[in-house]
């Protein structure tokens, strides 16, 4: 059985790597075609920064809302409870309303 296993994963293990590497070498000839300009560069550069910025937005909702508070100490409070120390900017997003808070 154990030699059946190993025989098993070995061929699997090949027919994977010839499979990656077909991937790989068609990928290759294919980039090969198109042309790296620095506005390709710019424009990559651009949506990863993007991506990478709008993946650290934390959105806190039902958070009372008083008059002259103070935000960045409301939150912060609430970060620390949570066990997390980020750095933050923050503020509120939507129109005042007196029946909810935004």
């Amino acid at each position: 059985v154990t030699s059946s296993v190993k025989l098993s994963v070995q061929e699997t293990v090949q027919e994977e790597f010839k499979s990656y590497s077909s991937v790989v070498k068609s990928g290759l000839q294919e980039q090969s075609a198109v042309s790296v300009t620095p506005a390709n560069i710019v424009s990559v550069v651009k949506k990863v920064v993007e991506e990478e910025d709008r993946s650290r937005n934390v959105m806190v909702f039902g958070l009372a809302e008083e008059d002259n508070e103070k935000l960045s100490e409301k939150v912060g409070q609430i970060m620390t409870a949570i066990g997390e120390k980020p750095k933050m900017d923050m503020c509120r997003l939507g129109k005042a309303r007196d029946d909810r808070p935004r």
